[in-house]
């Protein structure tokens, strides 16, 4: 039987957990806030199996898919806030920052045709619908501009579709909203990233450097 809550990658009490987070996340009478409140008193497991039962064509079993979701959700919510950029997986980071770059660059060229930015008209909708969901807890201007972001990504990216799933499309493009939304415009490298960059820079000298960097400057 295919089920939408399970896929080989996925298993279903994730689906479970996931669903109920961005049930939190979406409705304006709700937030993580009060969905990590109920973990702390211990409502949680309650609020699953009930959460579980109504979506009953997503074939949720008792005592299994609940219960392991609410160990899921325990591990995920102390962290949620906390964790930034380390909500994202390193392949989806670097797929967002090379579309980045390289949309940032068809812009800087003046006499590039037909290529535009997406990056400015983007970077004003990442910022209101971010200010929304914080005030509002409502996130579905986020949830529209991810789907029109991952457009451009699997256009970008049409060559290696083989090596792409849209779940990944789908983070990547969340990722750069952050990023945008962020007044600091900036990605996070890690330890190994730096390193790359700092061997590179060695092997050239500084005009090869400049230039190198003056695209996406």
């Amino acid at each position: 039987m295919s089920l939408e809550s399970e896929t080989p990658e996925l298993y279903r009490a994730e689906y479970l957990g996931y669903s109920i987070i961005r049930l939190y996340q979406q409705s304006p009478d709700l937030s993580l806030n009060v969905l990590q409140s109920k973990a702390k008193d211990d409502d949680l497991l309650t609020l699953v199996k009930e959460y579980g039962n109504e979506q009953y064509r997503e074939g949720y079993e008792k005592g299994i898919h609940d219960v392991d979701a609410v160990s899921i959700l325990t591990a995920v919510l102390p962290l949620w806030n906390k964790a930034g950029d380390l909500k994202y997986d390193p392949y989806s980071k670097a797929l967002a920052q090379l579309f980045g770059f390289e949309n940032g660059r068809s812009a800087n060229q003046k006499h590039t045709e037909n290529q535009e930015s997406f990056l400015p008209t983007w970077k004003s909708r990442a910022v209101s619908a971010q200010i929304i969901a914080t005030m509002f807890n409502d996130e579905r201007d986020i949830d529209t501009l991810v789907v029109e972001m991952s457009v451009q990504f699997s256009q970008f990216y049409a060559d290696f579709s083989e090596l792409l799933n849209q779940a990944t499309i789908n983070r990547s493009s969340r990722y750069l909203l952050d990023v945008l939304a962020n007044d600091k415009l900036a990605v996070t490298l890690s330890k190994q990233g730096h390193y790359l960059v700092s061997k590179v820079k060695c092997k050239l000298n500084g005009q090869t450097w400049d230039q190198l960097k003056k695209p996406y400057s």
